[in-house]
């Protein structure tokens, strides 16, 4: 079994915990109480429970000796393995963090310590004992926060852009033009635009990597990964759409998650594609034939898959990619 099939594995049984603990927002998060996280960690590993969330509001980087670490302030750290090029499981409640809105985060080289600052705790995580001790459960808080490069909230030119450090988005106006692939266009003020449906994107900052990557930080949207000798960036949504999860079908090794929207965010059926790292949304304000994407049930049969809806029944064909709906017109006895 390959890494990234133990992931999905692994994955699917958060998933169906979606389904028998539904929450009023788009998380599971755990609902056992412990007294302490030293209590938790006696009977779950770091990974026996997994969450995905929204991940749409970012607040910092970083990088270590293996992985980049992305702060979010709605999904924990999101962590990228830069030597072997993938995304793996974040860290959020469900791993050891006491809040999934995380301030900023920093890997200290000296002592291989990841620090995370949350709204009202400070945490560590220890690689070795691969847990995160928290600050509020630890009488006599033994740790001191390093000094760290704060060259990020200065303006910098491009060949003042130190490797692993954060720069915020005051900085981004140092960097040399980079250029978008695919439906994408940067404009001139470093906002991400959607050349599709015209929709624009904040990018709140950057950090270089040792190969000489740019990650792009984009509010509302996701993640950007460029190249300095050329110039050019791929953009991708990464994390569920702001929903609550009702329902999940594999298609193949694809993944379909459907749920409610909140009416306040983006609203939309997801797709975890299994060879990508790109989240795609399918939204009924985008689609013509697809009245609602309010969805709380799917099955998926060949190259098709049907999505019950409060709007009768949908099918998307992912062969042509085309859209049907069935309601009470085509006879239906309800919506």
């Amino acid at each position: 079994m390959t890494h990234l099939m133990f992931q999905r594995c692994v994955h699917l049984i958060f998933l169906i915990a979606i389904l028998l603990f539904l929450p009023a927002f788009g998380q599971y998060v755990r609902q056992e109480k412990f007294a302490s996280e030293q209590d938790r960690r006696a009977r779950y590993e770091l990974d026996d429970w997994i969450s995905h969330s929204t991940s749409h509001s970012f607040s910092s980087a970083t990088i270590g000796t293996h992985y980049l670490y992305i702060a979010t302030k709605d999904g924990g750290i999101l962590r990228y393995h830069i030597l072997e090029n993938y995304w793996d499981f974040p860290f959020t409640t469900s791993s050891g963090l006491p809040s999934n809105t995380v301030l900023d985060v920093y890997y200290d080289p000296e002592t291989g310590f990841l620090w995370a600052i949350t709204p009202n705790d400070i945490s560590i995580f220890q690689p070795a004992s691969k847990e995160w001790i928290n600050k509020s459960e630890t009488p006599g808080w033994p740790y001191d926060l390093p000094e760290r490069d704060t060259s990020g909230t200065q303006p910098a030119n491009s060949d003042q852009i130190n490797r692993g450090v954060f720069f915020n988005r005051e900085a981004l106006l140092n960097l040399p033009t980079f250029f978008a692939n695919g439906s994408f266009s940067i404009l001139s003020d470093w906002r991400l635009s959607d050349d599709n449906t015209f929709d624009e994107y904040l990018m709140v900052g950057y950090i270089r990597d040792r190969f000489d990557r740019i990650w792009f930080l984009v509010d509302g949207f996701g993640i950007g990964q460029g190249d300095m000798f050329s110039q050019r960036a791929d953009f991708y949504r990464i994390g569920l759409p702001d929903i609550s999860p009702r329902a999940i079908e594999f298609q193949g090794d694809d993944l379909w998650i459907g749920g409610v929207g909140d009416r306040s965010g983006v609203s939309g059926i997801a797709l975890w594609p299994f060879n990508s790292a790109e989240w795609e949304y399918f939204q009924a304000k985008r689609i013509p034939r697809l009245p609602s994407d309010n969805v709380f049930s799917m099955l998926a049969d060949g190259d098709s898959i049907w999505f019950a809806s409060d709007f009768g029944v949908s099918l998307f064909d992912y062969g042509d990619l085309n859209w049907k709906n069935y309601s009470t017109r085509e006879g239906m006895a309800s919506n």
